[in-house]
This record gives structure tokens, C-alpha cells and sequence, in this order.
């Protein structure tokens, strides 16, 4: 029977003169066994916990939408063009890019005249696999252009 237990784990520790017991040895592994089990469940935890965060570019391909896969169901989405530019306040306005939560789409507002409502039109929508951008003409002298042909934009999305 061993004399001494280490300070942590209480493994048992023994003296020249102490009997080496099997049943010590099987207690010794059940509680290494049960410690790393914990171990491996706190770091799976706190992986998890840490946000996945991917940056990158997509092209613009002129059409009405374009889903952009991610692979996972972002948090926010932050886009805009290759210069950096998200809104162009030219008259009306074009929007370039935005940040877009779930629920939550990055839009440009517009109203035909002072006297109407806001429109309101989607540029970037977050999606369960990653985002979905627009181009939308909207007046003369206005738009969401997020999918212009030919355009290279920059996002960064966080899940």
C-alpha cells in the first residue's frame, strides 16, 4: 500500500518499503483517465467557443444575386470593394458593401421623392452557409451594385 499521494491528482506514491498493490494501480488510471476526459471536454468547449473568422474576395458576376459559400452560418459579414468603398453619396447614392447580421441585411435606403417612404433594398444577406449579395438598379442616379460584373469585393465574415 503505497504511503504518499501527489498533490493534485492524489496518485499514489510509493516508498521503497510500501507493498505495490494492483487495486492502486487500476484507482491511479480511473482518475487519469477521468482527468484527461475533462481535459478533452473543456478544450472541445472552448473551441468551440472561439469565433471562426475568413477573409476573402469574390467577383462579381452582374446577375440579381449571387450566394457566396462559406461553409458555415456567419455571425456578421462586413463587404465592400476592392478600394474599400461601401457608399458612393452621389446624389441618391449606390451602396458597394455593408456589415449584414443574420436578420439583419446590410441595405440601401431610398425614396423616390421627399414626400414618399424609404425603400428599402438588400445589398448583403447572411445565409446558413454564407452570404448572399445584390445588384439592384434603382434610379438613375441610384443602386446596389454588391455583384457588379467584373468587380472584385473584399469581405470579411466572422461565425
Amino acid at each position: 500500500m503505497s504511503t504518499n499521494k501527489t498533490q493534485h491528482y492524489h496518485l499514489n506514491q510509493w516508498e521503497a518499503e510500501d507493498k505495490v498493490l494492483r487495486a492502486e494501480f487500476n484507482q491511479d488510471n480511473a482518475k487519469l483517465d477521468s482527468a484527461l476526459a475533462q481535459a478533452a471536454q473543456e478544450r472541445a468547449e472552448l473551441r468551440s467557443a472561439i469565433p471562426k473568422i475568413v477573409t476573402g474576395t469574390y467577383q462579381g458576376n452582374g446577375a440579381a444575386s449571387q450566394t457566396i459559400p462559406l461553409g458555415f452560418a456567419p455571425k456578421a459579414v462586413l463587404t465592400m470593394t476592392q478600394s474599400g468603398l461601401m457608399y458612393s453619396p452621389n446624389s441618391s447614392g449606390y451602396m458597394f458593401g455593408g456589415l449584414a447580421l443574420p436578420g439583419h441585411s446590410a441595405s440601401h435606403r431610398y425614396r423616390r421623392s421627399i414626400s414618399s417612404p424609404y425603400e428599402y433594398y438588400p445589398g448583403v444577406e447572411v445565409t446558413d452557409t454564407g452570404f448572399t449579395v445584390y445588384e439592384t438598379r434603382i434610379g438613375e442616379y441610384a443602386g446596389v451594385s454588391c455583384n457588379s460584373a467584373d468587380t472584385t469585393y473584399h469581405y470579411l465574415a466572422i461565425g
